[in-house]
């Protein structure tokens, strides 16, 4: 049986359109989208977009995405010693989220959120404790008579939004080193580095897509394939209104 991306309601579908068009810089119709099912149907659409042509450009987009990056980066004089096997965290003293923002800003390019620390995580840990907590209040009302047990919710709530606020965050998985970033620039911006003149082959858009793909799923990149459905229950009505 072929696999599955794991998408389950329309907001999952919505989010990945939207990141889809953000990142090769197109629009897809309604009608079009409704088409899709499976991972090979969305990379026929970006074919009939970025169809193979002799005036095709011949650029590297990762090595285009490379030298974009260093140059925007703050607080070096000499950025030529760069390599892509550079640390991140070697390249600057603020936070992750602070250090990420700064370089799309000088750069103009779309790059990975940062992730939560685990102080962020235990603010989102808090937050929910306090959701669980007015709950068991509210259900066991009849028998609470302490009234401060009833502002626990709101300081628990409190601290977790302070945390995950003042959480600076860490590198995404898989964004470790400048190069590592510089693939992933490539994802979420590849039809910026198509219109600077990057090669748009079958192999690089493939690639850009199956990167993409895999920032919406749990399934390894190496099991997403043309045959991976997106849905991850597929109506069985529209696998037989697709086939007629």
């Amino acid at each position: 049986m072929p696999n599955s991306l794991g998408l389950c309601d329309d907001v999952d579908d919505v989010e990945l359109i939207e990141d889809i068009e953000a990142s090769f810089g197109v629009t897809f119709s309604g009608e079009e989208t409704v088409t899709w099912f499976t991972v090979g149907d969305i990379f026929e659409s970006l074919r009939r977009r970025f169809p193979d042509t002799a005036v095709a450009g011949e650029k590297c987009a990762t090595s285009m995405a490379f030298y974009r990056l260093r140059r925007a980066i703050p607080e070096r004089q000499d950025t030529s010693r760069l390599r892509p096997h550079t640390p991140l965290e070697s390249l600057t003293q603020l936070s992750a989220k602070e250090w990420l923002r700064l370089l799309g800003n000088r750069s103009g390019l779309r790059l990975p959120r940062y992730v939560l620390s685990w102080r962020g995580m235990i603010g989102v840990y808090m937050i929910v404790a306090s959701v669980i907590t007015a709950f068991g209040l509210l259900l066991g009302a009849a028998r609470m008579g302490e009234a401060w047990l009833g502002l626990a919710p709101f300081v628990l709530a409190g601290i977790g939004v302070m945390l995950i606020r003042v959480d600076g965050g860490v590198f995404p998985k898989g964004c470790k080193t400048l190069g590592e970033l510089a693939r992933r620039v490539v994802t979420m911006n590849f039809g910026y580095f198509l219109a600077e003149g990057a090669d748009p082959r079958e192999g690089g858009l493939w690639t850009a897509l199956v990167d993409l793909l895999a920032q919406h799923t749990q399934l390894p990149k190496l099991e997403i394939a043309s045959d991976t459905w997106l849905l991850h229950r597929q109506s069985k009505g529209k696998v037989d209104q697709r086939a007629l």
